[in-house]
């Protein structure tokens, strides 16, 4: 039987800070992650039991939805569930982070407000999967909150299914950070120079979000008191920023 006593769980707090209540309390997290195993489609059938309805981030939509949930609200908690699911691997490095972190008000309810934001844009319930990938990567402060920024917004507007393309590009070249080393050998990277021939076409998308860079080939040359300008082939390039984003999602992996 329920008790008629006030309880701080009856409170339906704004998504962002639901959010980080739900990522920041252990025993809710642990407990969306064994939820998730149930399957999100049986839940929904019961929501208003003592399942989803108690968790902070599922609570307040469904009280902001009232008559129930639309397309888009079940595919967004589909999102949420797989972006949890990414603290089944997190280390005390993380966790710690997290809960400094999460000690400021404001600091709190900013961030949560842009996961929300990334997560409802994402276009593929799978990019939820990168989105954690690169929000421990910006917990464990390996990248800053601006380039966590810059990775949601790229994640939004590319299709992972062409980062295959991408991580070929970068073993084809032998990108590396310091000029001095390689990359790892991948079991795949002798091959990586002609996947990238056969669909050289499908890089075009990375340029526009930095994670290639684009060499227009132009120069100059004197001639006498004006400049003539000299044009060349482009040329398709890695730099670091995208090496980086795809070191964050696990596709490249740096010699020691």
């Amino acid at each position: 039987m329920k008790s008629d006593q006030p309880n701080e769980n009856d409170e339906v707090l704004s998504p962002e800070l639901s959010l980080m209540k739900t990522l920041s309390d252990s025993g809710l997290r642990d407990g969306l992650i064994d939820l998730s195993e149930v399957g999100l489609d049986k839940l929904l059938k019961n929501f208003q039991d003592e399942t989803l309805s108690q968790i902070p981030i599922f609570k307040s939509f469904y009280a902001l939805g009232k008559a129930g949930f639309a397309v888009r609200d079940y595919i967004f908690m589909k999102k949420i569930f797989r972006f949890v699911a990414g603290f089944k691997e997190v280390d005390d490095k993380f966790k710690k982070s997290l809960e400094q972190k999460y000690t400021d008000p404001e600091y709190r309810e900013k961030l949560g407000l842009d996961l929300i934001n990334a997560l409802s844009l994402l276009d593929q319930v799978t990019k939820a999967d990168s989105l954690f990938k690169i929000f421990s990567a910006y917990v464990k402060e390996e990248i800053s909150y601006q380039q966590f920024s810059q990775y949601s917004y790229i994640l939004q507007n590319i299709d992972l299914n062409n980062l295959i393309i991408l991580r070929a590009f970068y073993y084809a070249e032998r990108y590396h950070p310091e000029p001095s080393k390689y990359l790892s050998s991948a079991p795949d990277m002798l091959d990586s120079g002609k996947e990238v021939q056969k669909n050289w076409h499908l890089l075009q998308g990375f340029i526009s979000v930095g994670l290639v860079s684009l060499s227009l080939g132009s120069t100059t040359k004197a001639s006498g008191s004006l400049p003539i300008p000299i044009t060349l082939p482009g040329e398709l390039k890695c730099n670091n920023f995208g090496g980086k984003f795809l070191q964050i999602l696990g596709l490249l992996k740096m010699e020691n």
